[in-house]
């Protein structure tokens, strides 16, 4: 019975294992119409771009911000805006490793992970610096 079982268990993760199925990054917040249903390497350029989308909607927000604060505050802003990068970068790596570690979707993981978080950034500096910019 117990040869049986594990018979039948190795089967399955054989079968789990060889099967061709789509890569998802395991990060809340990605909307469900973005990169999914894609293979793993697709997946992964697909985030890629959408990161880099992202990366330089944030850039064009930054200097926005800056255009609105008087100088000590653009300094400030600056160091508050290196410190997020830093959380960002490392809040990346633990995940990847902890989920994927030398897995093959590291890198699908990796970039997921820098987009959600620039997505979350933007977010956070709209809630925050919107309204500065409209009285201006």
């Amino acid at each position: 019975m117990m040869a049986r079982l594990c018979r039948a268990l190795c089967m399955s993760l054989v079968v789990f294992a060889c099967c061709e199925t789509p890569c998802f990054a395991q990060r809340d917040g990605v909307p469900d119409n973005i990169c999914h249903g894609l293979a793993n390497v697709p997946t992964g350029i697909c985030f890629g771009d959408e990161y880099q989308k992202a990366n330089d909607e944030l850039k064009a927000l930054l200097s926005k911000i800056r255009a609105t604060l008087v100088y000590d505050n653009i300094i400030k802003f600056d160091e508050a805006q290196k410190a997020w990068e830093i959380y960002r970068d490392l809040t990346c790596n633990i995940d990847v490793r902890v989920y994927f570690s030398n897995g093959s979707g590291e890198n699908t993981e990796q970039v997921a992970c820098l987009y959600v978080e620039t997505r979350l950034q933007l977010k956070d500096l709209h809630a925050i610096y919107d309204w500065e910019m409209r009285s201006r």
